[in-house]
């Protein structure tokens, strides 16, 4: 059971739901990057606990996962994805464009998170 006694959700188990949360919501076709995320919950110097939320959330789960990457573009999915070929291999089938072999071209597939509007909260 997440939470405590009184059904509250502790901070840590909140930011990896707010985390999965924006995971879910990138659109097929799209990317975002740690670094985005982070600043969409609050962390903004703090991309790498992002990637270790992502890393750990890819087992099991049926999330868009290979949808972040970092903050260049480039694809980072070793964990998870066993290398960056699966990865780009799903982004391929998506349409997303790539300016060399694992640097997905940004200014064309970069989706904007917005800052203003928190992920919703279970």
């Amino acid at each position: 059971m997440i939470g405590d006694e009184s059904g509250r959700i502790g901070e840590g188990a909140r930011l990896v739901s707010d985390v999965l949360d924006i995971v879910a919501a990138i659109p097929t076709g799209m990317v975002t990057t740690y670094g985005d995320i982070a600043r969409a919950v609050g962390i903004p110097h703090d991309p790498r606990r992002i990637g270790w939320i992502v890393s750990a959330g890819g087992r099991g789960r049926c999330l868009p996962f290979h949808r972040v990457v970092n903050r260049h573009g480039r694809l980072s999915g070793k964990h998870a994805f066993d290398g960056p070929d699966r990865m780009r291999s799903l982004l391929i089938g998506e349409g997303v464009r790539f300016i060399d072999h694992d640097r997905v071209d940004l200014d064309a597939h970069r989706w904007p998170i917005d800052y203003e509007c928190p992920p919703p909260t279970k």
